[in-house]
């Protein structure tokens, strides 16, 4: 029995620890190897591959190409649509990853205006806010969507999309009878900033 007992305590906790720390460091190794190889596949693709990738049915995927996308600043604006149609992800990473990239876009090519326009009208309130985001920051370019831009000022539910469609159509500058009206509504809004950004653009405009 003596010499049982001395064989367990000679074998120190140490000892068998070791293989489950060195397995369990070759696994996270073996994570990181195989997240930077995504990256780098993610980073070859073309854009066709880009915009197919954020529509993946791998999360991962999806998390991925939308943190390269925010690296990439303005050089992402080829993947403009694709990156507010993620803002409904269902995960929050990709959320996320998307609104990152959309923040350092810039102004996207007067080619997304017409998808950009339909997503101004989305329900989904960061879909539509960004949507629109696109559209006040490409100016007058947006000209064509500033009957959009009235419609959701009146009707959208959520405020803050609200506040941004008059944030837009001040940046599209000359403004039909349609707008001015939407404008004079938000004007006498309860919400403090919507109603000072409505009357400063009608006030702009002389109206």
């Amino acid at each position: 029995m003596r010499d049982f007992r001395y064989h367990l305590h000679s074998t120190s906790l140490g000892e068998i620890r070791r293989p489950l720390f060195r397995e369990f460091g070759l696994a996270v190794a073996a994570q990181k190897f195989l997240r930077a190889s995504l990256e780098q596949n993610i980073i070859m693709n073309t854009q066709e591959q880009w915009k197919a990738d954020l529509a993946s049915d791998e999360v991962a995927t999806r998390i991925a190409v939308a943190e390269q996308l925010a690296k990439m600043g303005s050089d992402a604006s080829f993947a403009a649509v694709e990156l507010v149609d993620s803002c409904r992800d269902s995960d929050e990473s990709v959320r996320n990853g998307s609104v990152a990239a959309l923040e350092s876009l810039g102004a996207p090519s007067t080619e997304t205006r017409g998808p950009l326009c339909e997503q101004a009208k989305d329900s989904n309130p960061l879909v539509a806010y960004w949507a629109i985001t696109l559209l006040g920051r490409m100016g007058t370019e947006a000209s064509s969507c500033q009957q959009v831009l009235a419609n959701v000022l009146t009707q959208a539910a959520e405020i803050s999309v609200q506040q941004r469609a008059v944030w837009a159509i001040g940046k599209i500058g000359v403004l039909g009878p349609t707008t001015i009206e939407s404008l004079k509504l938000a004007a006498g809004s309860n919400d403090p900033k919507l109603s000072r950004s409505a009357q400063q653009i009608l006030q702009q405009t002389e109206v």
